[in-house]
């Protein structure tokens, strides 16, 4: 997916490199709001494997991780197990990407 893999080089050119805040990226806001409101009507139980990559991508921006918890906070009904489940699953693989990145 083009945002995965537009994370990935900006992080590894520009914002490690460079030391440029992600917020000061030309298209950087267009590209979040993208791919958020992506994140907002996809199904918790059926989010696309690129979706998910692009997220862990984007968490090079640390930050971002309280948008996407609430955003998926937001979806998840009380009463549906299942996509409780899935919501938790989903922050958990985001918390331990972060682990794992020494974020």
């Amino acid at each position: 997916m083009f945002i995965e893999e537009w994370a990935k080089h900006v992080n590894k050119t520009i914002v490690i490199k460079d030391h440029v805040p992600w917020q000061e990226l030309p298209g950087y806001n267009i590209i979040i709001k993208a791919f958020l409101c992506e994140l907002k009507i996809k199904d918790i139980k059926r989010v696309p494997e690129g979706l998910i990559k692009s997220s862990y991508a984007l968490l090079a921006n640390e930050k971002l991780l309280n948008i996407f918890v609430s955003i998926i906070y937001k979806k998840t009904k009380l009463y549906d197990h299942k996509r409780v489940f899935y919501t938790y699953e989903m922050i958990n693989n985001w918390l331990t990407f972060l682990r794992e990145n020494n974020k």
